[in-house]
C-alpha cells in the first residue's frame, strides 16, 4: 500500500485493523502508535476516528480517547452475516467451467487430509478454499474482506465448527450443487457451512458456543473494505 494521504484512506486502513483483530476488542486506541503505524498526522486520524466512533466501529474510551468495543454476539453475527452475504453473492453466478473444476479438483482430492487433521488446520484449509472460491468471480478487494472477516470469526468458528463428517458431507453438497449449478442445493450447504443467512445469535453458557436462532429483525452489517492485502496461500 502507498503512502496514505488523505481520511478516507485512514478511515479504511482503521477499519481493516479493527475487522482482523489487528487493535484487539476490548482495548483502548493508542492514537500516537497508530499514528506512527499508520504514517499519517494526528489530524486526519483523529477524523477517521470520530467517523467511526460514530458508526459505532469504535467508542468512548474511560478518561477521553477511542476504544475497541468489547466482542459480542451483536459483532458477531454482523460479521457472520456479512461473510455469508459476501460468498454467496460471488458463488451464486459461478458454473462448471474452466476456472472452477481445478478448485473441484483440488478440494476433492484434499477431503481425505482434512477429515483426519486437527480441527484447527481443517479450519484453515476450509478458509482457504472459501478464498480462493470467491477469488474466482470477486476482485482483489472483496478477497481481502472476505479474508479479514475469515480473521475475526476465527474464534467463533472454531467453537461451533462441524464434526469433520459433517463439514465433508456440506462441501461435497456444495461442490456438486456448484457443478450441476443446483441453487437450492448450493444454498442449502452454505447454510450448512456458514450459518443462515439471517438470523440472532446468542450465547449458550452452559457449553460456551454461539448458536443461531431465527430473528425478527436485522441490521444490515456495515463493515468496510480494508486496504489490507488477502493471504491467500
Amino acid at each position: 500500500m502507498g503512502k496514505i494521504r488523505c481520511v478516507w484512506q485512514v478511515y479504511r486502513a482503521v477499519r481493516g485493523l479493527v475487522a482482523t483483530g489487528a487493535l484487539p476488542a476490548g482495548t483502548r486506541v493508542n492514537e500516537s502508535a497508530l499514528s506512527r503505524q499508520l504514517d499519517v498526522s494526528r489530524t486526519p486520524l483523529r477524523e477517521a476516528l470520530n467517523r467511526l466512533a460514530g458508526e459505532g466501529v469504535l467508542c468512548a474510551a474511560a478518561g477521553g480517547g477511542f476504544a475497541c468495543p468489547a466482542q459480542t454476539p451483536a459483532l458477531l453475527l454482523r460479521q457472520r452475516t456479512a461473510r455469508r452475504a459476501l460468498i454467496a453473492r460471488h458463488v451464486s453466478p459461478l458454473v462448471a467451467g474452466p476456472r472452477l473444476r481445478p478448485l473441484i479438483r483440488g478440494a476433492q482430492r484434499d477431503w481425505p487430509l482434512w477429515s483426519a487433521a486437527r480441527p484447527e488446520t481443517r479450519l484453515r484449509a476450509t478458509h482457504r478454499f472459501w478464498l480462493r472460491l470467491v477469488a474466482l468471480s470477486a476482485d482483489g478487494v472483496e478477497v481481502a474482506r472476505l479474508d479479514q472477516l475469515n480473521r475475526a470469526l476465527w474464534q467463533s468458528d472454531f467453537a461451533q465448527s462441524l464434526p469433520a463428517e459433517e463439514s465433508d458431507a456440506a462441501l461435497r453438497g456444495l461442490v456438486l450443487a456448484l457443478t450441476w449449478g443446483d441453487a437450492m442445493r448450493r444454498n442449502e450447504a452454505l447454510t450448512a457451512l456458514l450459518g443462515p443467512a439471517h438470523g440472532a445469535m446468542v450465547m449458550d453458557e452452559k457449553v460456551e458456543i454461539f448458536r443461531l436462532r431465527p430473528a425478527e429483525a436485522f441490521r444490515k452489517d456495515r463493515l468496510t473494505p480494508s486496504v489490507a492485502r488477502s493471504s491467500i496461500g
